[in-house]
């Protein structure tokens, strides 16, 4: 529907009323339904603005559904679509509508009721969609077999068990064998979208099946040739000769009018080069690959930014595609800024010695334009130019000269800092310049410059007379200067000093005392001492050190390391290619991609071993040589205890000695663990400093739940967890037993009472608590916290201008107020803690943590300020470092009210799932108290850490009889309703267990509401059986010292 034209005064916000009465008028004159019509495009209109009172209209819609009209059935069912969530009672009644719609004689109709049903996540429309699609697959109308098949995918996006567990891929598969080729692409598109979200399905096509796939191309619609295009990428040539038949033979879609077709075409022949031998046949299809390149550029300026992007990649990877075309990327005057800077990319790239003057004469242009932030790409690209192509650097720094000369303040400054990496490049040469550069400094005014000039100032202090004179002109305002610049006058001080002693004898002294008694930058404080000590010992090891030889700088830095171009170059024409960063850190969700391995792969186009040398894991010890450890994947124990051995091997005695690690009996802190009968590595928590923190951790990322609960009094909570949850950790603590005691059965917080609390969750208010909500794909960021926009009985007295968490907080209020003494609902949130660090004992959080708790508290504000959704009164954490840092990022900075402020009270039960890994055992209280002053300790919390055992390990069972004690005691003492928890995944999966909640897996970042009811119930509680703690394996001897890999 329009929104131009004659359809424009539809979209006015309407009343709920009166487009009733305009949907039921007309009557039996009415035999085309016009006044329907126009009252259904009113209602989608203000659907479209998100006009939520349309919801109200519900019933009436259902009624239109019987009305024989595609129309009207098309923007009914629409309707159904946006609104079946919030009414999904009402939206049940529209069900035999549908499934009566999918025997109508008009595939049209057919097709439509059938994406209608697939499209509603509703657990009732999902189980009903299955047996008509599975009908409809053999539709005799290939429209609705088409739509059919990409209804199973969307299926299996809603209930990926449901669909596994029915027949429906293997219809899917038995479709590629359909005599419409449209039909085939949908199957294949459908079974592509089901392959990239599971890890149970793979999708395998040989060379016969390819081929009957490039033999239908030509009779696809453009999106079915790009379906079937896409498809090919998951076939592995067995033989070169397979490879290039399959390549000549998809190339002349090449020329095809669809951007989309031709990128993806460019994609797969781009693969199926990594598998064929004969390079002269691939110099043939990557002349093939040009001209669909330069015909992208004809379009408009989107599609020319994606083709200049991919551009980028396939240059690198394929740099004989388009040596020859330079010309086709010079700038247009009205070109965008985007494609502009791209396309000098793209130039310099392409610039060689033998088109370097026409090179030069364009970019001379492009310096002289109006666009500031073009023109300063444009200088920089010259000067890179310079140390690319050693034979023209002369010409390029003459050009420079010619711009220097223009006096334009940013021209001058951009100059400057090019030629600075010149001299780098090309030391001693080029010096006669020096002195033009000298009579512009009353031009810089950006630190970048400034920098780059003070530095050529510094490093040819013994040619530039008055070099003394220039670097006291800008120590003048060395105060004020911004440290990069400060750093640099420090350096350029101290070169001046040791090439001049004389002149540099009294500027020394006084910079150096700026930079190590009036800064408070720690960086440049610690250089300050390091060239103080320097040159207070020993005057010729100074110079050798700061005026010694330096490695040239070259102009190939930023090329993409091979393992990263060759996942770019299997991505070519997707989104992620416009980043140039891999699949995975644009999209999360998305497959990775590589290049699978068979006897037709070339090897000399996998990633070198520089490459991925590059690419390594190095130990807190900066060596070199140490072995890449792989980060453990999300319960990959075994991968843990592989990484640890990997990570130990590779120790060598240096590290040991750093670790106080000698090969003595006492191990660790060299005393041996009192009361035990083994020798064992300890970390000394009285002296935190000490912990040992490797570079490598393998923390998951932190997900935040919200749980409601209930309790015996007459309020309701919300309580808020922050949860960190660890993978298999890359590392874990070795230990070196002879014998153990096994821990005793009875755990140590069983209580008994005459009451008991008995909790339960009562569902209906978040998606969290739907069967149907995928925990894995679940935003809680989209969801406004996941609470189901839905009425309550108490709706009738609240304000409508109340938000949704206004009116859930009234309800619950309600709740309490109606139930008796022994009954509570309390609201209970619970967030996932951050990524944490791998270390000897309780990790830290990592700065991918941080981020993850800053997203938390940046939603939670922009809640408070547009939902006003209620605030936690009282404020729990567990006692491990990565909640404590995790709770003060989320909360300590949010606007709270002076009668709500952020003091949390620690609580030892809090914590995550006692195990022997020493990332479990928490700091003493000492360091707690000191970190985290403003918290509130619970009376009774020792010193050191009681429950921690090396060698023994927490079963579910005590966890969760943990769990119910210390939410006992929570909800047993603190009147409030609305309470915040800071925990882990392992605790808030053991407290939704004792809440009797579904399981629901948290993803990373995940934050996860429950509305619980907790009722005192007079009598003895059940008791539950506990068995004694597992045993921890160990090993028998010390971890072997390194041998060098690399």
């Amino acid at each position: 529907m329009s929104s131009g034209g004659g359809d424009a005064k539809l979209f006015a916000r309407g009343k709920v009323a009166e487009l009733r009465l305009e949907l039921n008028s007309g009557g039996k004159k009415d035999k085309n339904h016009a006044a329907k019509k126009i009252a259904l495009k009113k209602i989608v209109a203000n659907m479209t603005m998100s006009n939520n009172d349309m919801v109200a209209l519900f019933p009436d819609i259902v009624g239109c559904m019987q009305i024989p009209s595609l129309e009207i059935k098309k923007m009914c069912f629409l309707f159904l679509v946006n609104y079946a969530r919030m009414k999904p009672d009402v939206a049940l009644k529209a069900l035999p509508t549908l499934e009566e719609d999918m025997h109508d004689s008009n595939p049209l109709v057919r097709a439509l009721a059938l994406r209608t049903m697939s499209y509603i996540h509703v657990r009732e429309f999902v189980e009903a969609t299955v047996p008509p699609t599975k009908t409809l697959l053999r539709d005799s109308d290939p429209y609705v077999r088409k739509t059919a098949a990409f209804c199973v995918a969307k299926l299996y996006d809603h209930d990926r068990h449901l669909v596994e567990g029915s027949d429906l891929i293997d219809r899917l598969n038995s479709m590629l064998r359909d005599d419409n080729p449209t039909v085939v692409a949908s199957a294949l598109a459908s079974l592509m979208d089901i392959w990239e979200r599971s890890d149970a399905i793979k999708l395998t096509i040989d060379y016969g099946n390819a081929s009957k796939m490039v033999q239908i191309l030509p009779d696809c619609s453009e999106w079915g040739q790009t379906y079937i295009l896409e498809a090919l990428m998951s076939y592995v040539p067995q033989e070169s000769s397979e490879a290039l038949l399959l390549a000549e033979r998809i190339s002349p879609r090449l020329s095809h009018t669809n951007s989309a077709v031709v990128l993806t075409c460019i994609r797969v022949i781009l693969y199926l080069m990594n598998y064929i031998a004969d390079q002269k046949q691939i110099s043939v299809l990557c002349r093939k690959l040009s001209p669909p390149l330069v015909t992208l550029l004809a379009k408009g300026p989107e599609v020319q930014y994606l083709a200049l992007r991919n551009a980028l990649l396939i240059l690198q990877r394929r740099p004989e595609v388009l040596r020859n075309d330079i010309r086709v990327f010079f700038c247009k005057y009205n070109d965008p800024i985007y494609v502009k800077v791209t396309k000098l990319e793209l130039i310099f790239m392409l610039a060689t010695e033998k088109n370097i003057d026409e090179v030069l004469t364009e970019l001379r242009e492009y310096a002289t334009e109006i666009d500031v932030h073009f023109v300063r790409k444009s200088v920089r690209a010259i000067g890179k130019l310079a140390i690319k192509i050693e034979p023209a650097a002369r010409q390029c720094i003459s050009t420079l000269l010619e711009l220097v000369a223009t006096k334009v303040t940013y021209i001058v400054q951009e100059a400057t800092v090019v030629i600075r990496n010149i001299f780098r490049k090309y030391p001693n040469q080029y010096e006669s310049i020096i002195s033009t550069l000298c009579e512009n400094l009353d031009s810089l005014d950006e630190p970048e410059a400034k920098s780059a000039m003070i530095w050529v100032i510094g490093q040819y202090a013994s040619r530039i007379e008055n070099s003394d004179v220039l670097l006291e002109d800008f120590l003048y305002s060395f105060a004020d200067e911004p440290v990069e610049v400060q750093l640099a006058l420090l350096t350029a001080t101290v070169k001046l000093f040791i090439q001049r002693p004389t002149k540099g004898q009294e500027l020394v002294p006084k910079v150096l005392k700026w930079a190590t008694e009036d800064t408070d930058n720690p960086d440049l404080r610690d250089r300050g001492y390091m060239y103080w000590r320097l040159l207070t010992s020993d005057m010729a090891a100074a110079k050798a050190v700061v005026m010694g030889e330096k490695p040239a700088i070259t102009a190939e830095s930023e090329k993409l390391d091979p393992a990263t171009l060759e996942e770019m170059c299997l991505n070519v024409g997707t989104l992620a290619t416009v980043y140039l960063k891999p699949v995975q850190q644009v999209f999360r969700s998305a497959r990775p991609r590589k290049l699978a391995d068979s006897p037709a792969l070339q090897k000399h186009t996998l990633p070198t071993a520089q490459g991925l040398d590059g690419q390594k894991s190095l130990s807190a010890f900066g060596m070199g040589n140490q072995p890449a450890i792989r980060p453990a994947q999300n319960g990959d124990l075994a991968a843990a205890v592989d990484a640890a051995d990997e990570f130990f091997a590779g120790v060598g005695n240096q590290q040991m000695a750093h670790m106080h690690i000698n090969g003595q009996d006492d191990g660790f802190g060299g005393s041996p663990t009192v009361g035990r009968g083994e020798m064992q590595y300890v970390v000394n928590q009285n002296a935190p400093e000490q912990v040992y923190h490797p570079t490598t951790g393998g923390g998951t990322n932190g997900d935040l739940l919200m749980m409601c609960v209930s309790l015996p009094s007459s309020k309701q909570k919300l309580l808020t967890m922050l949860v960190n949850s660890f993978q298999a950790l890359s590392f874990l603590v070795v230990t070196c037993a002879a014998s153990w005691a096994p821990r005793p059965t009875a755990t140590p917080w069983v209580s008994g009472h005459p009451n008991y609390i008995d909790y339960s969750t009562v569902t209906g208010f978040f998606l969290q608590d739907e069967n149907t909500t995928v925990p894995g794909t679940f935003d809680y960021t989209a969801t406004n916290f996941g609470l189901i926009n839905r009425t309550y009985p108490t709706d009738n007295e609240c304000d409508r201008s109340f938000t949704q968490w206004q009116k859930f907080s009234h309800y619950v209020d309600a709740l309490n107020a109606k139930s008796g003494s022994t009954v509570d609902y309390k609201c209970y949130w619970s967030i996932r803690d951050g990524n944490g660090t791998v270390t000897w004992a309780d990790a830290k959080i990592t700065p991918n943590g941080v981020a993850q708790a800053q997203i938390a508290a940046n939603f939670w504000a922009s809640r408070i300020k547009l939902q006003k959704i209620p605030l936690p009164q009282s404020y729990y954490t567990s006692p491990l470092t990565r909640c404590l840092q995790t709770a003060n990022i989320t909360f300590s900075q949010l606007p709270l009210p002076p009668f709500q402020p952020f003091i949390p009270l620690v609580k030892e039960l809090f914590r995550e799932g006692i195990s022997g890994h020493t990332c479990d055992r928490r700091s003493n209280r000492t360091y707690i108290h000191d970190s985290f002053p403003e918290y509130r300790i619970e009376p009774g919390f020792s010193e050191q850490d009681l429950l921690w055992e090396a060698l023994h390990g927490e079963t579910s069972v005590d966890q969760d009889v943990r769990s119910k004690t210390v939410l006992n005691e929570v909800f047993g003492s603190d009147g409030n309703t609305w309470l915040s928890v800071t925990s882990h995944s392992g605790e808030i999966a053991s407290i939704l267990r004792v809440l009797g909640h579904q399981v629901f897996g948290l993803s990373t970042g995940a934050i996860i509401p429950v509305l619980v009811k907790a009722e005192t119930v007079s009598g003895t509680a059940v008791s539950t059986a506990t068995v004694p703690y597992t045993t921890i394996s160990t090993c028998s001897t010390q971890p072997a010292l390194p041998t060098a890999t690399s």
